[in-house]
């Protein structure tokens, strides 16, 4: 019994993990491409990204420094954002974002006062929708808010700390 389960540990431990790639689909009737693995999520067309969750750290960083200068204090400053992908249907990605942080009583940056909001619609489902509803629903392409767990669907988060304190002699 204790060779078997050394066996196993052995064989288990000698499997290359396996590599993931990333599922890429194109949605039907349009020129938009999907690329989707569990780090990112981007939409291209003619091969120029025009959705993308990694490419909006940039964005987030300068949101936190702009209108902040060398001779203010940061240390204790934090920010944080998040993107979790809900569904994609056709080119639509739906996605729950979340941001906050802490600025020490200072508005040089607007995204760290804590916006939080929730909207929800409902709305008839537009004929011309429907295919792509079904396309996602299957999985062919994208995916439903009820699967989104099951394929993986990706989920970032971006971190920023101020400047640590200046220790004096």
């Amino acid at each position: 019994m204790l060779m078997n389960s050394v066996v196993m540990v052995a064989l288990l431990a000698a499997a290359p993990a396996p590599k993931f790639q990333p599922l890429t689909w194109k949605v039907t009737g349009t020129d938009v491409t999907f690329e989707m693995s569990s780090k990112d999520l981007r939409a291209l067309r003619d091969g120029k990204e025009v959705f993308g969750l990694q490419s909006r750290k940039k964005d987030f960083l300068a949101s936190v420094t702009e209108g902040v200068d060398a001779t203010q204090d940061t240390s204790g400053w934090e920010a944080a954002q998040s993107f979790t992908v809900l569904s994609v249907v056709g080119p639509y990605v739906s996605h729950e974002e979340s941001n906050g942080g802490y600025t020490g009583g200072g508005y040089a940056a607007e995204m760290c006062r804590g916006n939080m909001y929730v909207v929800g619609l409902l709305l008839p489902i537009p004929a011309s929708l429907k295919p792509a509803l079904e396309r996602a629903n299957t999985r062919q392409e994208g995916f439903l808010m009820k699967d989104a767990k099951a394929v993986k669907a990706p989920s970032v988060s971006f971190q920023w700390e101020g400047a640590e304190a200046k220790k004096k002699p």
